[in-house]
């Protein structure tokens, strides 16, 4: 029998040949020298069934691994091979699993995996059995647009959903978005208990300030991290039915970038990944019963989604954070207008960035919604409107490299408008292609897709060329 371990193993083969090797310990188990921390916030509640604290190790593992193995930024050389070697209760459970997890890992990242489990140093506690709850919901709720819009869905109809957050933006503020949702349309408050909060930091820097590790800033994993999350709170309630929320367009993972792939291209709420995640939980937690992994969006854009499903909930729109460099560079931003007081007439306030993808998707929502009422210019730093059309002197932090998002998504949504269905199925044929679901290749589920992703591009194109 092998000896039990604490840390995560992981071996690596970069772009370019480059091998690294780190053992990764959480602070608590190694206060002197773990890389992360790791804390669950469950008013009345912890996570203490076998399955559920596994999927959780195994979710972290796999994030963190993927944070920690730098990617080359040749093209041609960014796959990784990584070896992972995962401490869990019950190695015997997840062993036959590999080949799953391998496969979900891949698709996540577009990198090469394997594996491994070994026995935990914890000592499995006999627990009792969980009662299933088949109409309970977990459902997963970043604080963006698209989960405000996932939290109204679930208010309009009966029961008393779980949600699951990941700071940032934190447990107080999702909590308070998902509790003023609920009051918006007339329900009872949530119970505390009603939302699991994690926090997972990793620790960048030595303590004397430089970088040491978790440097790959894509985070590919990221979906599949947050489902494991959630289908650890599943198991854990023995609830059947996990919601992540996304609009359609942005699920289907096209590239907008013409030469654009695998790295480059991220997986949010694919759908081969949701049916994955089905699949492991059917056969590591049976007991759950008919399990249900769904995004109540699929067919929707971000702008149809806010105008079926927003109500009295809209004034709230404008606490959802989309912007995918919120914090530090908000931060950066921040400082810098303070030493540059000229520019502050056509910078905004932020907190978000105007440029990035989500923020681009999101105008263009609460553009068609409200045709932009409520959403005010100043609370972006930069609008995506003006780029092109005005001289910009004083190179800010971000925006040269945020402002080429406008140009990728102005020529992805002329060639959209511009395709047949016929063009269109030749052209991304193999990022609609599901292995696990062949019925996605219908010709009916083709055109479906098709129209979806030209209403997609409609609503983009009517924000970005109003004037």
């Amino acid at each position: 029998m092998s000896k039990a371990r604490k840390a995560i193993e992981v071996r690596a083969i970069a772009g370019g040949g480059r091998e690294v090797a780190y053992s990764l310990r959480s602070l608590a188990a190694a206060p002197s020298n773990g890389q992360f921390d790791w804390t669950v916030s469950w008013p009345g509640h912890s996570i203490t069934q076998p399955v559920a604290t596994d999927l959780l190790e195994i979710g972290k593992a796999i994030y963190l691994a993927d944070r920690a193995v730098r990617r080359s930024l040749r093209y041609g050389q960014r796959t990784r091979r990584i070896d992972l070697v995962i401490p869990v209760l019950q190695p015997d459970v997840w062993r036959p699993m590999a080949p799953l997890l391998e496969s979900l890992a891949r698709f996540a990242s577009a990198d090469l995996w394997t594996i491994k489990f070994d026995s935990s140093s914890q000592r499995v506690a006999r627990q009792p059995e969980i009662e299933p709850q088949p109409e309970g919901v977990v459902a997963l709720f970043s604080g963006g647009l698209d989960s405000l819009c996932g939290a109204a869905w679930l208010a309009r109809r009966p029961g008393s959903p779980v949600f699951v957050t990941h700071s940032p933006p934190g447990r107080e503020a999702c909590l308070s978005l998902v509790q003023d949702t609920w009051k918006a349309f007339r329900r009872d408050p949530l119970p505390a208990a009603s939302s699991v909060s994690f926090r997972l930091e990793v620790r960048e820097r030595t303590r004397q300030g430089t970088r040491s590790m978790f440097q790959e800033p894509t985070r590919r994993t990221r979906p599949f991290f947050f489902l494991s999350l959630a289908c650890a709170v599943a198991v854990q309630l023995g609830i059947p039915n996990i919601q992540m929320s996304e609009n359609g367009a942005y699920a289907l993972s096209l590239p907008f970038r013409a030469d654009a792939h695998g790295a480059l291209c991220s997986r949010q709420a694919h759908a081969y990944l949701l049916d994955g995640f089905r699949e492991l939980l059917s056969r590591v937690a049976p007991a759950l019963g008919a399990i249900s992994i769904y995004n109540p969006f699929q067919d929707d854009t971000k702008g149809e989604e806010c105008q079926a499903y927003l109500g009295p909930a809209w004034p709230l729109a404008k606490r959802a954070i989309s912007c995918e460099y919120v914090g530090r560079q908000a931060a950066f931003l921040w400082a810098w207008k303070k030493k540059h007081t000229a520019a502050t007439a056509w910078i905004g306030d932020g907190p978000q960035c105007g440029l990035c993808m989500p923020c681009l998707v999101r105008r263009a929502a609460l553009y068609r919604y409200k045709r932009g009422a409520g959403d005010e210019d100043r609370s972006y730093f930069f609008n995506a409107r003006l780029i092109g059309k005005q001289e910009n002197k004083h190179h800010p932090p971000l925006y040269s490299a945020a402002a080429a998002h406008v140009h990728h998504v102005q020529n992805f949504c002329r060639r959209i408008q511009r395709m047949s269905l016929d063009d269109f199925a030749v052209q991304y044929l193999p990022e609609l292609r599901l292995p696990q679901r062949p019925e996605f290749l219908s010709d009916e589920a083709l055109e479906k897709r098709y129209r979806l992703v030209r209403r997609f591009a409609g609503e983009l194109m009517a924000y970005l060329e109003t004037r």
